[in-house]
Parts: structure tokens; sequence; C-alpha cells
């Protein structure tokens, strides 16, 4: 277990959208995505910055970078595979923005398929979202509710 917990951005009405985008990516991508939250981000949290997984992208937003599949994460980081498993073949790119707060806690706000939208233009637009998530999420934060 890490020393980071993992909390999923909620808007006020409790919808979670980085939840809704991990059920609709596929199997592969979705390990991916937990392997790297449990191996990489709960161990590294912010600090993801200082190394190729991950890098500030604005004040208080940083991105952590997804392109190995859960089983290549896991042995990276010196986990043991289950014998025979097979691993799919299937590109993996994948971003998702967080913001660290309070007691070692990272908040992921948004997240998206880079491999499905390549041009930079996306990306700036899924940075004003989580941007605007974390301003709710702030001010949220400070009203107490």
């Amino acid at each position: 277990m890490g020393t980071y917990a993992i909390e999923f951005y909620e808007s006020e009405d409790g919808f979670s959208p980085v939840d809704r985008w991990l059920e609709r990516l596929s199997p592969a991508k979705q390990r991916a995505v937990l392997a790297a939250l449990q191996e990489v981000l709960e161990v590294d949290g912010p600090e993801v910055c200082a190394s190729p997984w991950g890098r500030h992208v604005a004040p208080g937003i940083f991105e952590v970078r997804i392109g190995h599949t859960a089983e290549q994460i896991m042995g990276m980081r010196g986990e043991r595979l289950p014998a025979g498993h097979k691993v799919e073949p299937e590109p993996i790119l994948l971003r998702i923005f967080c913001h660290a707060y309070g007691d070692r806690v990272v908040l992921l706000l948004a997240g998206y398929d880079k491999g499905d939208h390549p041009k930079p233009t996306y990306q700036q637009r899924q940075i004003q979202v989580a941007k605007k998530r974390l301003r709710d999420f702030q001010r949220r934060k400070r009203a107490g509710t």
C-alpha cells in the first residue's frame, strides 16, 4: 500500500467524471490505470513530476503519464507477475490530471486517452476542465460542503 491516498473528484451531485472515464476504457487500459495508481501515484504522489511518469501542467495541477501495460508497470516496480499471464498487445497512452492536498492526498480531476486525442489543443481543453474542477473542489472545501 502506498503512502498517498487517492480520491476521485466528485461534482456537487456526486458524479465522478474520472470514474466514468475509467469505466469506458478497455480492460487492458483500465488495468494499466489501476496499476499506475497503486504502484506509482500512491507511492510517489506529486513527486512523479520528477520522473518520466509526470509533469506540472498548471498551478496546483500535475499530470500522470501512463504509457505502459499493467504488467509492465508491475514489473518496473518489482512486482511478480502471475505465471502464464498473457499481456494484451494494446497501445497505452493515457493522461490523468491530479491535485495534491492535505495529508498526502491526491485528487484525480480528469483523464483522457492521448492515443485517441493526440492534438495539443485537446490536452489544453482537458487541462482547463481540470482547473475548473479544482476551483469547484476548493470552493466547496472552503465552504465545508
